[in-house]
């Protein structure tokens, strides 16, 4: 049989009350009235302690607590597709009030830069496909962290670290170039896709 730790407390528990129990019947039975006094008080608040220790564990250990629900959460935003539905050759989002089917071969192009909203910075992603499609999602967009496992799934040639180098730099935009399909240069890309 395995136990768990609050059954572990349970038994310690139990066997500090028994100890007491039993070391009270021996010293009884001898009638020294002081040692039985002293080895109650002793072993009494050994079990009263562990007793403590156990109902706080338990009170702590509810799946109320808000440290469970913050890890819920932070699982939820991994997992979720949020703004996205994927099919198996693409994705769909609402772009400017439309619904819009994307084909992953569609995406040409993909920015990334670190925006300051005053007390945090905000990783960003610009994602730029045919049909003149153009689109910005953020670490603040529900579905960001799906999305970005299947980009890299499906682009490999995407630099696992992009988000880490652009947060490095202090109070600076660092725009960089995460994937270009026709591998032209940042400042190439924002000639063309920013001025226009």
């Amino acid at each position: 049989m395995k136990y768990t730790s609050k059954q572990g407390n349970y038994i310690l528990a139990a066997l500090s009350c028994l100890t007491v129990v039993s070391t009270a019947a021996l010293i009884r039975l001898g009638k020294d009235n002081y040692y039985f006094l002293a080895l109650t008080v002793c072993f009494g608040s050994l079990f009263l302690f562990f007793a403590l220790v156990q109902i706080i564990a338990d009170i702590l250990s509810t799946t109320d607590h808000p440290a469970t629900k913050n890890s819920d959460n932070f699982n939820y935003l991994l997992t979720t597709n949020g703004v996205f539905m994927y099919t198996e050759h693409g994705f769909s989002l609402t772009v400017a009030q439309k619904h819009t089917l994307i084909e992953w071969a569609q995406v040409n192009t993909l920015l990334g830069f670190k925006a300051d909203l005053l007390t945090v910075d905000c990783i960003c992603l610009d994602v730029f496909a045919a049909n003149n499609v153009r689109f910005r999602i953020s670490e603040q967009t529900l579905g960001w962290y799906t999305f970005l496992r299947k980009l890299e799934e499906l682009f490999p040639e995407i630099d696992k670290g992009w988000e880490f180098r652009i947060a490095q730099l202090p109070f600076a935009t660092n725009l960089r170039v995460i994937y270009d399909r026709e591998k032209r240069s940042l400042e190439e890309l924002q000639d063309q896709l920013y001025t226009s």
